[in-house]
């Protein structure tokens, strides 16, 4: 192994053989899924991971203006407008996005807190160690404190999978100029003329709320509230006092939490600009695709919950999805995709192979309409499914309640049409417990209230 992280003392370097003579990039025009290339494919691939941002916090989606940087990069870039999450939170997507592949289908679920729930899947394939015996430098920053435990060589779970990055830097919950800070440390020790696969996991916004003082003047127009939301405690204290308070109260309440989610916005949208102007300045864009996602959203008690990892509806798990490199042909893309679609499209773009195994499309080649799966369990609450199927949603809690929208009339979910004897419900439901038996096979000891199996 050779060591172009020593002086970062970073926890593991090494090249790998060199790359296949055979999957050498094209010079010619490509036309990959919906992305459509002029002129060579890159090398390089940058992931920027936006931690907790809800899609339409994003000036390109909603009335929101807090993100030029932002929505200056989509309108440059193949934006993917249908785009879902496999879950509610940040670990199932990552594992999405580097197995090419759901957990439910790998037959896991991490971090339930569940002793008899299988935590990971023995074998799985994990691309940027397999990227890193192709050749690639790989690296990878973030404060997400959840990636640490599975991706840090020293504190993962015991035999999830070899975290593959040459470069890791990790400070629990640091704030965004830190991360971007440690990003640059690690892009200026990768090794000169070798292609890279880097990934950017910046925590902000996710809670609890800390935004520098020059992003808060709005505060300064409200009402004090009795809930300190640059307190994680104070976040679960007030999710849980939420139904007992007034409408005043909450109407207030409301304010506080808009004004200080959306002034970390603002600053995560400043520091991607520092970081963007920095590797442009390191020529570090020119053959590289960059793929910016936002890998789950945040519930503001639209229904009536606070935060992620508490629910299947929109608000956390609809995810905004940018592809951009110099060469590539900006637009908008309007059909279903899902995070297990971006690896099989990354791969292809640099030249290497197929994973047997990648339920994952092309982005963009997948036939409409498409069933896409959401699942999350954990012990302290309950399993929780959500189903997205030709403009319909159904979410199904294991304790048998089911919830039906129609989201092309209702794209807030706000009106319930569950109805067991409708046709178009029933249709979600067979679909549905097809997944649930799956997820029933590495879960035998949960009961599905309500649930007969498989075609029901």
């Amino acid at each position: 192994m050779s060591s172009w992280l020593a002086p970062l003392l970073c926890l593991l370097s090494c090249t790998g053989p060199a790359l296949d003579t055979d999957s050498a990039t094209p010079v010619g025009d490509a036309t990959i899924g919906a992305l459509h290339f002029e002129g060579p494919l890159p090398d390089n691939v940058l992931i920027l991971t936006l931690d907790t941002v809800r899609k339409d916090y994003l000036g390109h989606y909603g009335e929101h203006s807090d993100t030029p940087w932002v929505d200056a990069f989509m309108d440059d870039s193949l934006v993917f407008d249908d785009h879902r999450s496999c879950s509610n939170w940040t670990l199932p997507a990552i594992v999405c996005l580097y197995s090419g592949q759901s957990p439910v289908e790998l037959g896991f679920e991490p971090i339930s807190s569940d002793p008899a729930a299988p935590n990971y899947a023995s074998g799985m394939f994990f691309a940027p160690a397999w990227l890193r015996d192709r050749g690639y430098a790989t690296w990878m920053s973030s404060a997400n404190a959840a990636l640490r435990t599975w991706l840090d060589a020293d504190a993962r779970v015991e035999g999830v999978f070899d975290h593959g990055f040459d470069g890791w830097w990790y400070v629990a919950d640091a704030p965004a100029a830190d991360v971007v800070d440690g990003s640059l440390a690690l892009v200026d020790a990768m090794p000169a003329d070798t292609p890279w696969w880097g990934h950017v996991q910046i925590f902000d916004p996710h809670s609890p709320w800390n935004a520098p003082a020059e992003y808060l003047a709005e505060l300064d127009d409200l009402a004090p509230i009795s809930f300190d939301l640059t307190d994680q405690d104070e976040h679960y204290r007030l999710a849980k006092a939420w139904a007992g308070l007034d409408a005043d109260t909450q109407a207030l309440v409301r304010q506080h939490v808009e004004v200080q989610y959306t002034a970390e916005v603002r600053y995560l949208d400043d520091q991607l600009a520092r970081l963007w102007t920095a590797l442009d300045d390191r020529g570090l864009l020119d053959r590289t695709l960059v793929v910016l996602w936002t890998d789950h959203g945040e519930q503001f008690f639209e229904h009536a919950e606070l935060g992620h990892d508490v629910s299947m509806y929109r608000e956390e798990v609809d995810l905004a999805l940018a592809l951009w490199a110099r060469n590539l042909s900006p637009g908008r893309f309007d059909g279903p995709t899902t995070m297990v679609d971006v690896l099989p499209t990354a791969l292809e773009v640099l030249g290497e192979p197929h994973q047997e195994g990648f339920t994952g499309q092309l982005l963009g080649a997948a036939a409409a309409p498409r069933a896409r799966f959401g699942f999350r369990y954990k012990v302290a609450t309950t399993a929780r499914q959500v189903l997205d199927y030709d403009g319909r949603r159904l979410l199904y809690d294991w304790t048998g309640e089911r919830y039906y929208f129609e989201t092309a009339d209702d794209p807030l979910e706000l009106s319930d049409r569950y109805d067991p004897a409708e046709p178009r419900v029933q249709e979600l439901e067979v679909l549905l417990a097809d997944q649930t038996d799956r997820i029933l096979a590495f879960l035998p000891h949960l009961d599905a209230v309500g649930h007969d199996g498989g075609g029901r």
